[in-house]
Formats: structure tokens, sequence, C-alpha cells
């Protein structure tokens, strides 16, 4: 196996609940150094306003740690430089450091959590992150994917180190060979067996030597990195730590099976996701499950990552799986439906007493595309990730739509086919991708934005067009345009090319705004992805609060409210329902609703420009409500609604009209904030009333 040269990224960790899908990476190392493209990834994630730290300390819900206390977090808490021995004892002061991290410059910590905004102003950190839990995902097939034409060939995976980070692997049956290194990051010792049976039975989908279910790559070597109990639970430190250990005890593959918030685009500034692109710097082909939440449009972290090959899943007929996520950042897909393979005997969560278990979920689907990137390996281990990228997606059955479509990718894996492609005569044509970039513009002069021109391989010399183009970012006034322009990479030169774009700094309140460089016209090459998305970010502030974000008295009906459910709002104006506030005589007002009645603002707001925002608004519950009946606030923060008032009648139902507040800190950086206000009541003297909502706040 070839060494790369191994870069290493200072993850940028931050607050975002993952669960388990799986992942695979192709690891070879020989020394670290900090790249160019590496740098820029850092500041992406600083900058980047999605990436937010922990903003409110509290008590973690139902952490089922019993060593945290009710009044102490598990956290990461990231360095901008080297972490002194001083930063240790400073925080032993406040608390359980747990580890820290080889690289990154982070630490784990158990901190009280009346300490930690005073932690958060140690201008040596950057960031303040939650620890958050990890979980397992579970959701015939060699012969579908026809690995096994492969095998007849006599190639099985041999000489390819596979380090499985999961709930452990239980080797000590006859169906798997003997792990050739392991570690317990759970209970900090050298025995990784499986105690749950997840991390066994995606073993098993690689490498089983089972006669009935043999393995994908059932020639290759395993190493197991246990970071999740019995459960299938498990923090993301140690996720972290577990693939720290897989890359320093030499594995060629990594699979993990775990997936988080799923994004609808590429997801670079996720910590997961960058750990996903490290990888593939470090010379590793990534592969990620894209999760099991059945999106049609959407792919879980760290599948999003630009750089790494995501993978959803099909039935034993090629048809999706209805649980298999898709979006335009799925690249393949693989047999992940009633799949059968090993699990341990004894008892545990996923055991069986045959030794043999059915799972279904991306978590399966996902080793059968990181198996068949070893199969490619023992052909060609000079093989590069972009290189195995392309090979997998040209060897692929196209499923769906003629060519990329959003629920397949570009097709089942094909490991005849790609292992075909790999083993014809002549270089395998490289392919051609450009990052995203992230940063703030600055306020004079200019800013350099830094893309990064990628290619597979360096056997040839081939050139690429790029150009750059408005969104709602705007040439002259935001950035200097490039017109169209020849990148020319030569015959054994660098991997990589820089595209700089000049960013206009300014000093006016404004929010995000993005443009693009665009590849085209590759000769010698094929094009990956042809988009590298520019974000300016807003680094400009006002200490004056604004304007009020929005306000409504009702007094011109329902002109900003959308109304939903029976249609029993309307506007009501008796004398005894006046709101103190205003002399006006019109209240929102609904009555006998039957089922559920609502009303919701027609626009939401952006509150990623604010420091602080508030919620304000007049309520009357009359004392008619039975038990049952209610008055609800409920606020959407971009993912769900939530309700943070709910009166009922018997609790609230004081014919007396309340003025009400909200603190939306938590809501700050969502980019489509809203409200609604919904009722249930069943008779028509039983009411509710609101009345002068108002959303306010203070700019940045």
């Amino acid at each position: 196996m070839n060494k790369y040269r191994l870069k290493y990224l200072n993850l940028m960790l931050k607050k975002s609940v993952v669960f388990f899908t799986t992942l695979s990476l192709l690891v070879s190392f020989s020394q670290f150094e900090i790249s160019a493209q590496t740098q820029n990834s850092i500041d992406e994630f600083v900058n980047d306003p999605e990436n937010k730290k922990l903003e409110k300390f509290s008590a973690p819900d139902g952490d089922p740690d019993s060593s945290i206390a009710s009044d102490e977090k598990r956290v990461i808490i990231l360095y901008k430089d080297k972490i002194k021995n001083s930063d240790k004892d400073e925080l032993k002061k406040h608390g359980n450091l747990k580890k820290e991290f080889k690289t990154i410059h982070a630490v784990s910590a158990i901190i009280k959590i009346s300490d930690l905004e005073s932690i958060k102003n140690n201008k040596g950190i950057v960031e303040i992150f939650d620890d958050t839990r990890v979980y397992t995902m579970l959701s015939s097939s060699v012969p579908q994917i026809k690995a096994n034409l492969v095998h007849s060939l006599g190639v099985t995976g041999t000489g390819s180190k596979v380090c499985i980070v999961d709930t452990g692997i239980s080797d000590d049956g006859p169906n798997l060979n003997p792990l050739v290194s392991q570690y317990d990051f759970v209970n900090s010792d050298n025995d990784a067996t499986d105690d749950n049976g997840h991390g066994t039975h995606v073993a098993g989908i690689i490498a089983s030597q089972h006669p009935l279910y043999k393995g994908v790559a059932h020639g290759a070597s395993l190493m197991a990195a246990k970071v999740l109990n019995s459960a299938g639970s498990g923090y993301s430190s140690d996720v972290i730590s577990g693939i720290e250990w897989c890359v320093s005890n030499g594995a060629d593959i990594i699979s993990m099976s775990l997936g988080g918030s799923p994004f609808s685009n590429t997801c670079d500034g996720d910590p997961m996701a960058m750990a996903g692109n490290l990888a593939v710097d470090q010379g590793v082909t990534v592969f990620a499950a894209s999760g099991n939440d059945g999106n049609t449009n959407m792919i879980s972290t760290p599948a999003c990552g630009s750089k790494i090959i995501s993978v959803g899943s099909v039935d034993d007929n090629d048809v999706r799986s209805t649980f298999s996520n898709g979006g335009i950042e799925l690249d393949v897909v693989a047999p992940g439906n009633t799949i059968t393979s090993i699990v341990p005997t004894g008892i545990c969560l996923h055991c069986s007493s045959t030794g043999l278990k059915s799972l279904s979920g991306t978590s399966m689907a996902t080793p059968h595309a990181s198996g068949t990137a070893a199969l490619l390996l023992e052909k060609n281990s000079t093989l590069l990730p972009l290189e195995i990228k392309n090979i997998l997606q040209q060897g692929s059955k196209d499923l769906g739509s003629l060519g990329f479509d959003t629920l397949y990718g570009n097709g089942r894996i094909d490991a005849n086919s790609s292992y075909g492609i790999t083993a014809s005569s002549g270089p395998i044509t490289p392919s051609i991708t450009i990052n995203d970039i992230t940063l703030s513009e600055g306020n004079s002069g200019t800013s350099s934005f830094v893309f990064t021109v990628t290619r597979s391989n360096n056997a040839g010399a081939i050139s690429v067009n790029y150009s750059t183009a408005d969104s709602t970012a705007i040439t002259p006034t935001d950035y200097t345009a490039i017109p169209t322009t020849t990148l020319n990479f030569a015959a054994g030169g660098p991997l990589t090319q820089t595209v700089t774009v000049p960013v206009i700094g300014d000093t006016v309140v404004e929010p995000n705004e993005t443009f693009s460089v665009n590849l085209s016209n590759c000769v010698g090459c094929t094009i990956t992805d042809n988009l590298g998305l520019g974000t300016i970010t807003n680094d400009d502030s006002t200490s004056t609060p604004s304007p009020q974000i929005f306000s409504d008295d009702f007094q011109s009906g329902f002109t900003k409210w959308i109304e939903t459910g029976e249609g029993d709002w309307n506007l009501e104006s008796p004398a005894e329902k006046q709101v103190p506030s205003h002399t006006s005589n019109l209240v929102a007002h609904s009555d006998d609703c039957d089922a559920t009645c609502t009303i919701t603002m027609t626009t939401p707001v952006d509150l990623r420009l604010y420091s602080s925002a508030t919620l304000t608004f007049w309520r009357y519950v009359d004392t008619d409500l039975d038990t049952g009946e209610y008055l609800k606030v409920e606020l959407y923060d971009g993912t769900k609604w939530n309700t943070v008032f709910n009166w009922t009648g018997g609790a609230g139902d004081d014919d007396t009209w309340h003025q009400e507040t909200v603190n939306l800190g938590s809501y700050l950086g969502t980019s489509n904030f809203n409200v609604r206000f919904v009722t249930h009541e069943s008779y028509f003297t039983e009411d509710a009333e609101i009345d002068d909502v108002v959303i306010s706040g203070s700019l940045n």
C-alpha cells in the first residue's frame, strides 16, 4: 500500500445529535502536516453561522451517564492553539477532564453548568460544544452486487485492514478471522468484545467466513474500535478517538455506523463531515450511510460531506428502501433490506442463539460499498479516494431516472463492473472536484476566498475551466468576478490547485451572501463536483436595537397570518376583552373549534443576524374551557415545532388578559423562525384570544 502524507485537520466539533448509520474510510499515513486547504476548512467552520457553539448551558435531559451529576454537563472544548498544562489545570478547577485529543486542539470534560459561562470567556477557547450521545441505527446481497464474480477471480480483499468503529466485534466464533488489533473506548481497555451485536453484524457483511453468508471482502483483516456500549450508544468524542486510533494503528479501511442531522446540501461545516473530509485529505476513501429517516431530499451527516461517498439502501429487487435518505449528495446505493449476517451467540440486544440475524438499514448497505472498495484495493493498492469514488460511480447499475437522481444517486454498487474498470489497462481517468468556502468579509479592503480544485490522480496532464457566478452576492459590490479561465495540471504534478476570489469588505449589517466558482470543460478528466459555493458571512454589528422584527395588533385582520383547521379564528371586539395595552377593540378570537384551529405567521423571520430576540403577546383564556381544551403557543426552530405555552381548561383559564414573554435565545441562528397559535374548544361560549404579537431583537 502506498504511503500518503497524512494531513491533519483541527476538527471543529459542534452541538449536534448523531445516530449510527455506517461510515467507512480507507487510510494510509506516514506523517502529519497541515495543508492550506485544511486551514481553509478550519476557517470555514469557525465563521460558518450554521456551526453554532453551545448557546444555552443546561442540565442534560435524561442523560444515561450516571457519572454526570444534575448540575454538570459533558462538553468538548476547542482551543485556538495547542493546549497548555495551565489550560488543563484551570479546567480541573471546574470539573473532570476526560481526555485530550491527539489531532485536534480540544478536550472533553465534565464541567459544572454554573461554570460554563465563565470558561467560555477564555480568549484561548474557540468553541464549547455538547459531547453528544451517538447511537446504533439498524434498518441476498453479495450476488446482488456481483461480488461473487470478483471472488471467482481469487480476489477477496486480501491485504486490507478494516477497522470497524462501532459496538465492538466478537471474533470468538468460526465465522470471523481473529482481530488483528482492538481497543474499547467505552471501558478504556484492550478488549473490544461486542456486547450489542451491531458491530459484529457490520463486520460480517464485510468479512464473514460463514459458508452461506460470506462477506463482500472475506479475505480482509479486521480491527475493532469499540465506542458504543451494550445499548448501542456512546459519545461523539469517543468516535473521534476511535478514528484517531484506527489511523495510528495502520488501518486501511475504517467502517463506522453513524449519522446525524439531515442536510439538503453539503454539510462540510459539520464535525463528523469534517472528520470524513479530513480522511480524504489523508489519502482516505470515506463511505457514510445516507441515513434512515426516509427523506427524499436530505441525507445525514457525515454522508453529506462533499468528499465522502454516501450510500443509500435498496431491497433485493433494486427498489429504494422506504427508510433510505436521498438527496443531491447521494452517491450510490447498495443492498440494505433484511441482510443476514453473523452476530454473537450470547445475550445482548442483537445476539442470536444461531449466530445469525437479519437486520435492515443504511448501516447494512454501507459495508457492501466499503467491502467493494477493499476488493478494488487488492487489485490496485495505489488508488486514491477520488479514483475509487469515480470507479464506483461509473461501475454502478443505473436505477430510477436516467443518470444521477436523488433517490438512487449514480446507481447500485456493482463490484464486478467496478473491478473491471480497475483492472482495465491504462491510467484511470481522473475526476475533478472543488470545495465550498465560508468566511467573513472584513470591514475594509478585500478578503481572499481560496477554493481548492482537486484531481483524483496525476497520471496525465489535464485542464479545466473555471469562472465565478453571482447569487445573492453581486459583483463588483461584494466580490471581484473572475471570467472564464483555464487551470492546467501537469502530469506528475500536484493533485490540488487553488482559485482565489477577492471579497470586498464593508461595515454594512446585512444577511449572509453567496456566490459560486463553477468548473466546466474538463479536458482529460471528468467533473465530479462542478460548483464551489462561497458564503460571505456578516461580521458587522450595531449596539442599536433593530426595529421590531414582527408586529401585529390584528387591526387589519389576519393579513399576516395563515389560518388552517376548521376556520374558527376571527376578529372580535367585546368591551370586557379589551387589551390593556391599546385602545383598539379588535383581537384575534377563536371559539367552537371541535378539532384544532391554527394561525401561523405568513412569512417566517430570519433571526441569524440577532444577538438577542424576544416574543411578546397578550392572551386571554375563557374559564368555560373544558378539561382537554387549550390554547397553545408553538415556535418553529427550522426543523420542528416546539410548544412553549399550553393553557388548558382548569389551568390558566381565568377570564383575564395576560402579557406573555418568550426569550428566543435558543432560536438565534434560525433562518426561518415562525410562530403559531393553536386552539381547541368544543362550544361557541368557550373561547381564547390573542393580540399585540411582537418579535423584537438586537442586531449582532
